[in-house]
């Protein structure tokens, strides 16, 4: 039985992956850390799967040595979020052309992947936009319009407007903050440790920003509340 009150989160970068367990409080719902574990990034679909996977177990087995507890990551955690670079389409969980992670055209379907792996829901996320969602989210800012500007090898940028990730769509449906041509918007959720997750909500005409979308598929907007889960296909 998974705990209800643990999330896992991984933030998969090109040469090094972060997987944080966090608790969130029942009284407050302010997450917090409470394990880590970093471990090396293996390169292409297939090592980006395992390196999740393996980074998913270690933590597991942090927090049992540490407390005492019994079972992996489909016992611990009620869900994993994942930040990784490249073009994302959310809804489906799959990323392509993340060349850091030698993952091409040809893409990964990586939430489907490690569902299966793992028996636990998984939810993946441009990292930016992850990151931009997390800080409207920890920060309790409301629903309030934030700029997030991430300055590393490359520069890209999260959007949160009204308390909602805005998602940057190129042509072809697949999404990313690092695109700075016209691109279609549509609202979504983050990922990681503090996630909402993706509306039914359908973009508007390419090129177009909205502010916000009809009552009927409106989001939520970032939160620190767990969503509720259902555990992925064994």
């Amino acid at each position: 039985m998974s705990n209800p009150s643990l999330l896992a989160g991984l933030d998969i970068g090109g040469s090094k992956v972060l997987a944080v367990a966090v608790e969130v409080s029942p009284d407050d719902q302010r997450p917090r850390v409470v394990e880590q574990v970093r471990l090396t990034t293996f390169q292409g679909p297939e090592g980006v799967v395992d390196t999740a996977s393996r980074a998913l177990t270690a933590l597991a087995g942090r927090l049992v040595e540490r407390n005492g507890w019994h079972g992996g990551p489909a016992e611990l955690f009620s869900g994993v979020g994942i930040g990784v670079p490249g073009l994302v389409d959310a809804e489906r969980g799959a990323v392509t052309h993340a060349v850091n992670l030698g993952v091409g055209p040809g893409g990964l379907a990586l939430a489907d992947r490690l569902q299966r792996r793992l028996n636990l829901p998984v939810v993946v996320e441009n990292d930016v936009n992850a990151a931009a969602c997390g800080v409207a989210a920890h920060l309790r800012l409301g629903r309030v319009d934030l700029g997030y500007l991430s300055i590393g090898t490359g520069l890209a940028a999260g959007i949160v407007l009204d308390g909602v990730l805005r998602r940057t769509t190129p042509p072809g449906r697949s999404a990313t903050s690092r695109s700075t041509r016209p691109a279609r918007s549509v609202p979504a959720g983050s990922t990681a440790a503090w996630r909402c997750w993706p509306p039914a909500a359908r973009s508007p005409p390419a090129g177009r920003w909205t502010r916000s979308p009809p009552p009927s598929t409106r989001p939520r907007p970032c939160s620190t509340r767990p969503p509720r889960v259902t555990p992925g296909p064994s």
